[in-house]
């Protein structure tokens, strides 16, 4: 039985949920998954409210317990609203620093009917991440996982798509320079950039 979880970022972001919820909750009840809870409550079928902005330690604590669950959890649907941290933020902690390669993160596009540059930011949120392996709804034809009907499809696919085959991405070790040699960096790469903008325009 494939089991899932769902996170939202915001108790607002619920009304974009509904029918989403439905359909987990009728697939659960149907035998078809097995909803997992994240909450300290370990309450069955529960839905996590937790924003990585607000709440880093303990969000991250829960992406921790999706690595760390005996049963391995098989998808995880993030979605949350405004620039959507919590999607890109989750699939990248599971990834690169817990090393997990078998929960599929399904990422969901919640609108803001007032403020279009904030869907935005939330879209580019989900598909624009480097590395990313997140779901959203793009390369699996089936419209971007973007507002109430994008998270009930979100939630479809969680129930019975297919899912991809993860990998575990190369590390980016960090590094730091001295001012001087960031400039320089900086001042080759320009010229770097340059040159092919100028290779690509010739004729």
């Amino acid at each position: 039985m494939r089991r899932v979880a769902v996170i939202v970022g915001s108790i607002s972001d619920y009304e974009q949920c509904v029918e989403g919820f439905d359909l987990l909750h009728a697939a659960a009840e149907a035998g078809k998954i097995e909803i997992v809870s994240l909450g300290d409550e370990k309450t069955s079928g529960e839905v996590l409210v937790s924003s990585i902005h607000r709440a880093p330690k303990f969000t991250n604590a829960r992406f921790e317990q999706c690595a760390a669950l005996e049963e391995p959890l098989d998808v995880l649907i993030l979605g949350a609203g405004c620039a959507n941290a919590l999607t890109g933020g989750g699939d990248s902690y599971l990834r690169y620093e817990l090393q997990n390669t078998h929960t599929v993160v399904i990422g969901v596009a919640f609108h803001d009917p007032g403020e279009a540059k904030n869907t935005q930011a939330a879209k580019l949120g989900i598909t624009q991440v480097p590395e990313t392996q997140v779901v959203s709804g793009v390369k699996e034809k089936m419209g971007q996982f973007i507002g109430p009907f994008g998270f009930q499809r979100a939630c479809q696919f969680a129930i019975d798509g297919e899912l991809p085959e993860l990998t575990q991405p190369p590390p980016v070790p960090p590094c730091g320079h001295l001012l001087v040699e960031a400039a320089e960096i900086g001042r080759q790469k320009r010229a770097d950039r340059a040159a092919k903008a100028a290779e690509k325009a010739s004729p």
